[in-house]
């Protein structure tokens, strides 16, 4: 017969003196502290976690989502943390940063978050195409993201809704609002995580554009952002954005920020 285990008595007693936020500071250290615990301490430490339920948001004790965390640790700051919605080996957990101040919003970084303002050249003949999506540029790829699409799909599950913030630098291009023809018709487009393509303001989502340089499409740098906001889970995060009417010497980049669920 193996060795027992502490009682629920047990347990019960020592969690007044080794508080969840003890277990909490040891285990984000990531420096060997618990080396220095007794094993007995060890199997308690254990045993506490599965009975309280409680992530830590480390790599080894990951939470579902952001939201998770902040229902068990009210007082985290605002940062870095691992979380696992599928739930399985924690091998598989993934950095995410914790937007608590908006309450538990869970944030995916993606894997390059600036496309270098340049020229963009292609094989393509500019004139025979109004769109082209960036990955068909040289040096043009599909957008990846820290986390794969398994973990994204039942994130969204757990999610109401998703917001991604953009910041599009131009020459000779616009983003949205097209001064010279008084009109949205040259606006971007985007595809989202399941293929779908959309336009910026064609009110299958909230967008929000604010400081629109771009609409003047003069020949010197400017920028416009813009926020997309959802209930339409799958179509955030942006995989990839066609500019319109690209010539030999326009010129743009992008500045892609989070995919932030709620």
């Amino acid at each position: 017969m193996g060795v027992v285990g502490p009682s629920f008595e047990g347990v019960k007693n020592t969690t007044d003196k080794l508080s969840q936020e003890t277990l909490l500071h040891y285990d984000l250290q990531g420096n060997g502290a618990f080396e220095h615990l007794s094993s007995n301490m060890f199997d308690i430490y254990t045993t506490v976690l599965l009975l309280l339920a409680s992530p830590l948001g480390s790599p080894y004790y990951p939470a579902r989502t952001c939201r998770d965390l902040l229902i068990s640790h009210p007082k985290l700051p605002d940062g870095y943390y691992y979380i696992d919605p599928n739930e399985g080996c924690p091998a598989d957990a993934i950095k995410v940063f914790c937007n608590f101040t908006a309450g538990g919003s869970t944030c995916v970084t993606p894997t390059r978050d600036q496309l270098p303002f340049q020229r963009w050249t292609t094989r393509i003949k500019y004139y025979r195409r109004k769109y082209l999506w960036w990955r068909r540029y040289k040096g043009g790829h599909m957008i990846n993201y820290s986390a794969g699409k398994v973990q994204l799909k039942i994130l969204r599950y757990f999610s109401k809704f998703a917001v991604q913030k953009f910041k599009f630098k131009c020459m000779g291009v616009v983003a949205a609002y097209d001064t010279q023809y008084n009109s949205y018709t040259s606006s971007l487009k985007y595809r989202g995580d399941d293929g779908s393509v959309h336009k910026l303001l064609d009110g299958e989502a909230s967008y929000y554009i604010s400081n629109d340089g771009c609409q003047f499409k003069t020949m010197e740098e400017a920028e416009t952002e813009f926020t997309i906001r959802t209930n339409d889970l799958s179509m955030l995060p942006v995989r990839d954005f066609s500019v319109a009417n690209v010539k030999k010497f326009s010129k743009f980049g992008l500045n892609i920020g989070p995919v932030c669920y709620l």
